[in-house]
């Protein structure tokens, strides 16, 4: 009994130990398959990450390349894209209007259309005009300013003859009086001689043309006054300029000048000699000088061989050196150059207006200091009637553009030998040319009116007053003027007007 419970007993505790190793077992077996699962799992969920990050990966290069092509094909097409544009705008806005297309014309009729501009651009350019322009036997050169100005001559002349229109403006019959008198040659004669000679009493009289003379009525300083304050510059010119080294200041300027020919070796010339006695000569005696021809001959060449004797002592400035001709001088250093034989002072004051304390502050500048130097002796061992001569002749010979062709001809021979043709011109040319020289702003203004239209007349008219109205604004700001000056800026500015 003992034996049977006993076995009982083993029976059952080997029955719990299977059991145990039997739950044990399947634990073991269900952890594991769950392990291996949750592996699968895991490996397939990273399976299926790493395939959508790669479909993403590819997705992003596909939309950048799409990005890189649309870019590539904008890139490419933008030009034609523009030059259709081009195309397309450039007649809408072409210009069509007469002055356009004249000025097409003329561009083109310039060109040579059979050259290579990257070959030869000035043939490309120039050719068309060259082989359309020619020069006449009275010209020495032509160019395409040239006959734009001639044009522009033309067109002034027309303005100038044309007597239809009524007008009010005292400009316009100023400008249109002298230019009538210019072109009526029936009294310009008269008229000249007695111009000349008044001008000439105011210089000082001379022997070529009058006859009391004597030299008791010399007088160097008032001649050189009168010459000088009208631009005529015998013995030297006088001026007002910047000092080269300090912009902000003035000096008044001395130069050696008054010669009839630029180049010296023109005094060693005997042609030349003959012919400016021949010019000279003919001259005078048309303007009725009661000297016999052979007088006034002998007077003439007196004047070339002063003027030659002139040219020796004149100075070649060597402009690569421009140092060496600064020779700043003050008011008593000046004085003492000038004192033996000329009266500065008194030229000084009468040709500013200013009295002889003013000077003290102003500094000189001479370019030919050994020039004056050796004026000064030149002048002293010359007889004053040459002197005298000298000067009237220097006045004549810039007179001498503003008379009538009658009293220019005799200047013909010695212009044909010094430039080697004659230039001839019309009458209407040279009347249009004196017109405009002696009222540049009332041709200008006549011209404008002429030809741009009043719209671009207004334009230009309203940006003139606004200029002229902001000088005048900002005038009290300009710390660099005192108020003197200021004040006479302003006055100067509101007397702008518009010529009508």
């Amino acid at each position: 009994m003992y034996y049977q419970n006993n076995n009982v007993e083993d029976y059952e505790q080997s029955l719990n130990q299977a059991r145990i190793s039997l739950l044990n077992s399947t634990f073991d077996q269900f952890w594991i398959q769950s392990e291996k699962s949750s592996i699968i799992k895991n490996q397939n969920s990273i399976t299926k990450l790493q395939s959508s990050w790669y479909n993403d990966i590819k997705q992003q290069y596909s939309i950048i390349f799409l990005i890189f092509i649309i870019i590539l094909l904008l890139l490419f097409s933008l030009p034609f894209i523009i030059r259709i544009q081009y195309h397309a705008n450039r007649y809408l806005h072409q210009c069509s209007s007469l002055a356009c297309i004249s000025t097409s014309h003329r561009i083109i009729e310039n060109l040579n259309m059979k050259q290579n501009p990257c070959k030869n651009f000035y043939s490309y350019a120039c050719d068309g005009w060259i082989n359309n322009h020619f020069l006449t036997p009275s010209e020495t050169s032509i160019s395409y300013f040239k006959e734009i100005y001639k044009n522009n001559l033309i067109i002034l002349y027309k303005i100038l003859k044309d007597n239809s229109s009524n007008t009010n403006s005292i400009t316009r019959k100023k400008l249109k009086n002298f230019f009538n008198t210019c072109m009526n040659t029936t009294n310009n004669e008269k008229l000249t001689r007695i111009t000349v000679r008044n001008i000439l009493q105011r210089v000082g009289k001379s022997i070529l043309l009058f006859k009391y003379w004597s030299i008791k009525n010399f007088n160097l300083v008032t001649s050189l006054i009168y010459t000088h304050e009208h631009k005529i510059n015998p013995f030297f010119r006088i001026s007002i300029i910047i000092d080269d080294k300090n912009n902000n200041y003035y000096c008044i300027y001395f130069e050696q000048s008054g010669l009839s020919f630029n180049e010296k070796f023109r005094y060693n010339d005997k042609n030349i000699r003959y012919l400016f006695n021949n010019f000279g000569t003919k001259l005078i005696k048309y303007l009725h000088s009661f000297l016999s021809e052979y007088k006034i001959s002998k007077q003439i060449d007196e004047i070339f061989l002063f003027e030659k004797r002139l040219s020796y002592i004149f100075e070649i400035k060597n402009f690569h050196n421009p140092l060496q001709f600064y020779h700043i001088q003050t008011y008593e250093q000046i004085q003492q150059w000038f004192s033996s034989w000329f009266d500065i002072e008194n030229y000084l004051e009468r040709i500013f207006h200013k009295d002889k304390s003013f000077f003290y502050n102003q500094t000189f500048l001479i370019t030919t200091p050994d020039y004056f130097e050796k004026l000064k002796q030149l002048i002293e061992i010359t007889p004053k009637y040459i002197l005298a001569n000298y000067i009237t002749f220097q006045v004549i010979q810039e007179l001498l553009p503003y008379m009538s062709e009658s009293f220019n001809q005799f200047k013909r021979p010695l212009i044909a030998y010094l430039k080697g043709i004659i230039e001839e011109k019309q009458l209407w040319e040279i009347c249009v040319k004196r017109t405009d020289d002696a009222f540049g702003f009332a041709t200008g203004a006549l011209f404008i009116s002429k030809v741009f239209d009043e719209k671009n007349q207004e334009k230009i008219k309203h940006i003139v007053e606004e200029i002229r109205l902001t000088f005048i604004e900002t005038l009290p700001y300009i710390k660099w003027m005192d108020l003197k000056t200021r004040k006479q800026a302003q006055i100067k500015a509101q007397m702008i007007i518009v010529i009508d």
